[in-house]
Order: C-alpha cells, then structure tokens, then sequence
C-alpha cells in the first residue's frame, strides 16, 4: 500500500467517526414533537369498516344470504364468510349459520353453540370427516367460539347452527327417538330398535358413510324402508305428555325452528 495512503488511513477513520457521532441523537433526547406517534394517530382517525354496506343494499329484505366459495378449505373464504356473518347477526338480525354438513353433526354443534355441553374440537374432528372433512379448521372453530360467545352475551338474541345435508344420519338421531319411545311409548321399543338396528350407525363417520355406498341397492331400500316405517309408526301415536321433547320431523328446519325474533338465516353453499 502507498506509505501516503497508510498515513492518511487513521485521520480518514477519525473523520468519520466525528460525522456519525452528530447524527446519533444524545443521551436523553427526546422525539422531534413534530414527529406523530403512529398508534395514538390510528386510534384517533380509526373508523369501523363499512365496507359491507353494499352487501346490506343487495340483501334488502331476504331471509336467506346463500354466501358460495370458489375453492373448499381455503382460509380467506372461510374468514369472510364468519365477518359477514358476523355483520348479518349484529346489523340485520339473522340468527343461523346453515351448512353443508349432515343434519346429525348440526344439532351437536348447535348444542354446543347453545348451551356449551360438549367438546367442540372433538365433535369437529370426530363428525367432520370423508366428504365433510373440509370443515374441520381453525377458521370454522372460530366460528363456533364467536357463536358461544354471542349467545352468552346475547341471550335474548341467540344464534343457531344447523346441517343441512343429508349424506350421514348419525346415531345422536336415531338415539333421540327410541329415548322418546322408551319414556312415552314404551311397549313400542324393542319395535324401535328392530327397525334402526341396521341403519343406525357404528364406528366413526368415515368408515360408515364409505361402508354404506358398498352395500348392494337392495339392502339400502330395505333399510330405508325401515326407518320409513319407524316413522309412520311415530305418527300414528297419541302424543305423550313429554311429547314436545321429541322432534321427529323429516327435515332440519323443523328440528331447529325460527328463533322468536327473526327467522332469517345465512347458508353457505359449495
């Protein structure tokens, strides 16, 4: 290295080590006050979102938002479908989160959603399975937690859950009508039980509904044919004095019924 250079080396370094020095602020100082705080601005310019006001505009006076998904299980969809919920709830007086789940699965969640019995993670994970699998994520339970949340808050203004699908009777439905039968029509069990003893389903929800689609055309007429006759042998029973316990009408809505204030509801569809 040129000796000029090696000489010049330390006065250059000591420059440059005075210029830094007056750029770092000293000990103690404080902020520029011209300088704004970030989170105390955001907190006094803040405004809710409203950008769901066109939403309200395109629903006016439905009593049923169908809210669709271009791809199952992808995060973003599921997150908006529970903020528009969410919305239809808290502004328009909707009270039930349909889905494309089974009937069964339904009512086990509303339960939950209603009064808390239950492990919430367990029933996703043990009714959530084959084709409904995709609803079991952490997107869906927060549904489910908000909707606990509301309810408990807002007990005068209680949201539902109801499955709409019909893919898989779970045994929770067929064990509510023969504990009917048990307590009111008690000569009729072992009836009961002859009549849903193939239908009613053992192991999990998977291996059941893959189960199921084996078995030739013929036995599933026939079992059909047997919770059918279960059915019309329901019917034709004078009711009980707990007969308001048992619901044993053919479809969803019956079972969950509209809430005294609002009978509107949100349904997602695939």
């Amino acid at each position: 290295m040129n000796l000029s250079l090696r000489r010049r080396l330390p006065l250059v370094g000591l420059l440059l080590a005075a210029c830094l020095g007056t750029l770092a602020p000293a000990a103690g100082a404080t902020t520029d006050p011209a300088t704004p705080d970030p989170a105390r601005e955001l907190a006094r310019t803040a405004q809710p979102l409203t950008d769901l006001r066109p939403l309200d505009r395109m629903i006016g006076s439905a009593k049923v938002v169908g809210i669709g998904e271009a791809t199952h299980s992808s995060a973003e969809f599921f997150t908006t479908k529970h903020r528009i919920f969410e919305h239809l709830v808290e502004r328009r007086g909707f009270t039930t989160f349909a889905l494309e789940t089974s009937w069964s699965t339904g009512l086990l969640v509303d339960e939950w959603v209603t009064t808390g019995r239950g492990d919430i993670r367990k029933i996703m994970r043990d009714e959530f399975q084959e084709s409904y699998r995709l609803w079991n994520t952490e997107e869906y339970l927060d549904l489910f937690h908000w909707m606990r949340r509301h309810n408990q808050l807002h007990p005068g203004h209680r949201v539902r859950f109801m499955g709409n699908d019909l893919g898989y009777a779970g045994g929770n439905v067929f064990d509510e009508v023969t504990s009917y039968v048990a307590r009111v029509h008690p000569a009729l069990l072992p009836r009961f039980q002859e009549l849903y003893r193939a239908s009613r389903p053992t192991g999990g929800v998977e291996a059941w509904m893959k189960g199921y689609m084996t078995r030739p055309r013929a036995e599933r007429r026939r079992m059909a044919d047997e919770v059918n006759t279960a059915f019309a042998l329901l019917e034709r029973q004078t009711p009980g004095r707990t007969h308001a316990r048992v619901r044993p009408q053919r479809g969803p809505s019956s079972t969950l019924g509209p809430s005294p204030r609002s009978a509107r509801s949100t349904r997602t569809t695939s």
